[in-house]
């Protein structure tokens, strides 16, 4: 494999393990804010839409998350197969 290509996967992998990271702690995030609102849920019940909305984006974060690291993995299995 040409060196720019190897290069090129593993500027491809940095970029793939930011979005992981940055995704896990928008992930943590709203996780937090879902309990908070959770925990506001007996005194005022008007927190129900957000918090369904909360877990939908939740979903998609982890979605989104595990969707780079499995590219990533496979990028990595890539190059140690070149």
């Amino acid at each position: 494999m040409e060196e720019t290509k190897r290069e090129a996967i593993k500027e491809e992998i940095r970029l793939y393990t930011e979005l992981i990271k940055i995704f896990a702690a928008i992930s943590v995030a709203t996780a937090g804010g879902i309990v908070g609102l959770f925990l506001k849920l007996a005194e005022k019940p008007i927190v129900l839409p957000f918090i369904l909305t909360g877990v939908w984006m939740e979903n998609l974060f982890v979605a989104a998350g595990f969707y780079y690291y499995v590219n990533a993995k496979r990028l990595i299995g890539r190059l140690k197969d070149e």
